[in-house]
């Protein structure tokens, strides 16, 4: 037996029964892929996926977008945004890239909402 290893294979963070638990999570993982907003958003994942010019495109504006959300301080912030939108807002019209976006919003809120849940009735402060 390995240094550290405890002699209940399934005992993991202090718990013993770690595959009651796993067949939760895994529980947890096919109702969030047969969502509608999980199965909204593989749709237009796949669909986006066929356009390696495209998604690139998308792939840009997503970190120039999140690097806009997390930039604090800066007064010439307002400005930057509005010039990003500008810059964006004809690529934002098309239909893929809006439905995509869209639905990856969608299930990251949905997964926000989720983990919220879990920690909370945790009483895990």
């Amino acid at each position: 037996m390995q240094s550290g290893m405890h002699p209940d294979k399934n005992y993991i963070y202090g718990v013993t029964n770690m595959t009651e638990i796993d067949k939760e999570v895994c529980n947890l993982i096919t109702a969030v892929k047969s969502s509608k907003t999980y199965l909204e958003y593989a749709k237009w994942r796949d669909i986006l996926k066929q356009d390696d010019e495209l998604r690139a495109r998308v792939d840009e504006y997503r970190r120039e977008l999140f690097a806009l959300q997390h930039e604090s301080g800066d007064p010439s912030i307002k400005y930057r945004i509005e010039e990003f939108a500008d810059r964006y807002a004809e690529f934002l019209e098309n239909r893929v890239v809006s439905s995509f976006l869209d639905a990856e919003n969608n299930l990251c809120y949905m997964m926000q909402e989720l983990t919220d849940k879990v920690v909370s009735s945790l009483d895990f402060e």
